[in-house]
């Protein structure tokens, strides 16, 4: 189902912004799976990387105080997704320090 959502917002949604208790809610869900679940649903995580990062990209230069506060999710989210290896998060923010 996250893959069909993931990819619907690619194909039809301008702005995710709308979607946003949405994803936040599904990566705290997937959060909260143990690894061993997630590694059996191939491809989720790499899913939710792409959804916060877009929900980011939105949110970070937003001078409305709601968006800056959904910037600073995404951003803890990312943090907790770092800290756990999941997705694609921590192959990304290497890279960003190295460059």
């Amino acid at each position: 189902m996250v893959y069909s959502f993931v990819h619907y917002l690619e194909e039809n949604a301008y702005s995710v912004i709308s979607y946003a208790e949405v994803i936040i809610a599904l990566c705290e869900n997937v959060l909260c799976t143990p690894r061993e679940e997630l590694e059996r649903q191939w491809g989720i995580e790499s899913d939710i990387s792409k959804l916060i990062i877009a929900l980011y990209d939105e949110t970070a230069n937003s001078a409305r105080v709601t968006e800056q506060k959904i910037a600073e999710k995404c951003l803890e989210l990312w943090d907790v997704m770092f800290e756990k290896q999941i997705g694609q998060v921590r192959d990304l923010s290497r890279k960003l320090m190295e460059g």
